[in-house]
């Protein structure tokens, strides 16, 4: 007997009881699911957590919908700028997967599924405060990824893609090992990223160092002959590493400080018409400093000289994790606004921003970006408005208004 080709698009029709013939016998296309092909993609599921409680405590339709579109919306959001695309919703359930990923040796594309899990988490705090705002419950949800083999399949109905097969069941199952507001991913996506090497000559390489893998110990899943490796993944950045990170920590109520770390701010020479330069380390007129970040040095010259040349105190970072660490060394108070760049090696703006609000919530924050984003960012944060995202090249005019209408003058 022939083995069966599972592959083929009659197996699955017959496995879903899909009728491929009329009465008369004639053979007519009525599958309602037609399967496309098969690939190798990195799938990904966010699921909120202990929603039936919550949902059943908001007796408001509106409020309902206003619940899980703040949740979904900012995900969707994310992944998409992470090139990841939406499968569906169900229930309480975001799927998505890289389509990028096809390629397995593309470690700048298994690196954005790392990042996109990485600024979902991060996004929580804003997430919870958009929904406090709103007086809703706040969410708790869990990330789980992997990678291998698919389905690809469309309905007639809907004309969306949609994804079958193990890989997808295996990153359902392996989403309860990861703890509340945290992301594990299965084996074999693992597997993958241990091929990349650290010291790979592209800049936007996939780096160990970036990111901590914990193997789950203890666990099992149902259905399976053999032990599934599944790892806790967490940035190196993020508080649930403070003492990797060297950021400063509570104990006993009391925030404490690290160790000194060497800043690694871009000096950069004060152009020569500038009669009275103002230092980078003393406090302001209004008793603050503003941080700016940004990958390109001249554009860090240009925002630089207008800031100083203004009177405002400036500190630049061309490396967004050191601009990081400093923001969590100083008090709340040092920094009055802080100017980030969109895409950026390393942390990206919209992953920086989400962490410089989790230390301080009150922190004002404009984006410079050569990037056409102002929908989106508008769409995803709850306290940037149209007017706080300037596009490259931005006017000394414009840039100046833009400082001195959240801030003042110095």
């Amino acid at each position: 007997m022939p083995p069966v080709d599972r592959s083929s698009t009659s197996y699955w029709a017959d496995s879903i009881n899909l009728p491929l013939t009329s009465l008369g016998g004639e053979k007519q296309v009525k599958e309602e699911v037609q399967f496309l092909r098969s690939q190798n993609y990195c799938v990904c599921f966010i699921q909120m957590v202990n929603t039936t409680g919550t949902s059943t405590t908001i007796n408001d339709s509106d409020n309902i919908r206003k619940y899980y579109t703040i949740f979904i919306n900012t995900m969707s959001t994310i992944a998409r700028n992470f090139g990841a695309k939406t499968v569906k919703n169900i229930t309480d359930t975001h799927i998505i997967y890289f389509p990028q990923t096809s390629n397995s040796t593309d470690d700048s594309a298994f690196k954005d599924v790392i990042e996109c899990g990485i600024t979902m988490l991060a996004a929580g705090d804003v997430i919870n405060t958009k929904l406090t705002e709103q007086k809703l419950s706040v969410v708790t949800y869990r990330i789980s990824a992997d990678y291998g083999k698919v389905e690809v399949a469309r309905s007639t109905t809907s004309q969306h893609e949609d994804l079958f097969g193990p890989t997808m069941n295996l990153c359902a199952k392996i989403n309860s090992k990861a703890p509340p507001n945290g992301m594990v991913i299965g084996g074999d996506l693992y597997t993958v990223l241990k091929s990349f090497s650290p010291s790979s000559s592209s800049p936007s390489s996939y780096r160990h160092n970036e990111y901590h893998f914990k193997e789950v110990k203890g666990h099992s899943i149902s259905g399976l002959t053999h032990q599934y490796p599944v790892y806790s993944v967490t940035s190196k950045y993020s508080r649930s590493y403070p003492d990797d990170a060297n950021l400063s920590t509570l104990k006993d109520g009391k925030r404490t400080q690290k160790p000194e770390i060497k800043k690694q701010v871009l000096q950069i020479q004060r152009p020569s018409f500038s009669a009275s330069p103002i230092s980078t380390t003393s406090p302001s007129h209004s008793g603050y400093t503003i941080m700016l970040v940004d990958d390109e040095q001249d554009v860090l010259y240009s925002l630089h000289a207008t800031l100083t040349n203004n009177g405002y105190d400036v500190e630049t970072f061309s490396d967004s994790q050191e601009a990081l660490k400093r923001f969590s060394e100083v008090g709340r108070s040092h920094f009055g606004l802080v100017i980030l760049d969109v895409r950026m090696p390393g942390l990206n703006g919209l992953e920086l921003y989400y962490r410089l609000k989790s230390i301080n919530r009150k922190v004002k924050i404009l984006f410079v970006s050569a990037l056409d984003v102002v929908p989106e960012l508008v769409s995803i944060f709850p306290d940037v408005k149209q007017d706080d995202i300037l596009r490259k090249p931005v006017s000394t005019e414009d840039f100046t208004n833009a400082v001195q209408r959240e801030v003042g003058p110095p």
